[in-house]
C-alpha cells in the first residue's frame, strides 16, 4: 500500500500493472491473475477451450458438452448442434458419427444412437427423427 513500509503483493484473482499504487485490482472476466512469490502479479488471457470469470486464478477447462474456440472468454459455449465436445477444454466440436445424432451440448459420440429399427449412414445428424427407418426385409441393430 501506498505510505506503508514495504508493498504488499496482490493476492490470487487480483493484480496491479501500474507502480505506485495504494490497491490492487480485480482480474477481469476472460483473464486470469496469479500471485507469485516475488510479489508481481499479471492478468493473462484465459486459454481457449477454457473460460475465466472475473477475479479468476486459473484458466478453467469448459466442460464436456461445451467449447470455446476463442481465447480471452469468460465463459463457454454450448456444444453446437450436430456436433459433440467430448472432453473438458474442447476447442472445436466434433461432427456426430454415424448411426447417431447430436442435439445441443451433446458430450460424447454415442450419446444418442439412433433407435432400434433405424439407421443412419450419415454424419451431423440433430434429431431422432433424421434417422432413417429400415427398408422391409432387413434389421437394424441399435448401435
Amino acid at each position: 500500500p501506498q505510505s506503508s513500509a514495504s508493498p504488499s503483493p496482490c493476492i490470487a484473482g487480483e493484480y496491479q500493472d501500474v507502480t505506485g499504487q495504494a490497491a490492487c485490482k480485480a482480474c477481469p472476466a476472460g483473464s486470469y491473475c496469479t500471485y507469485s512469490p516475488t510479489g508481481t502479479s499479471v492478468a493473462l488471457p484465459c486459454l481457449a477451450g477454457h473460460y475465466c470469470p472475473a477475479r479468476s486464478t486459473e484458466s478453467l477447462p469448459c466442460l464436456a458438452g461445451s467449447h470455446q474456440p476463442i481465447g480471452g472468454q469468460s465463459e463457454c459455449l454450448n456444444c453446437t448442434i450436430g456436433n459433440y465436445c467430448p472432453l473438458n477444454g474442447t476447442v472445436t466440436p466434433v461432427p456426430c458419427p454415424a448411426g447417431f445424432y447430436c442435439p445441443v451440448n451433446t458430450p460424447s459420440a454415442n450419446a444418442f444412437p439412433c433407435a432400434a429399427g433405424t439407421f443412419s449412414t450419415s454424419t451431423s445428424l440433430t434429431k431422432q427423427s433424421e434417422c432413417t427407418p429400415c427398408t422391409p426385409g432387413q434389421a437394424c441393430a441399435v448401435a
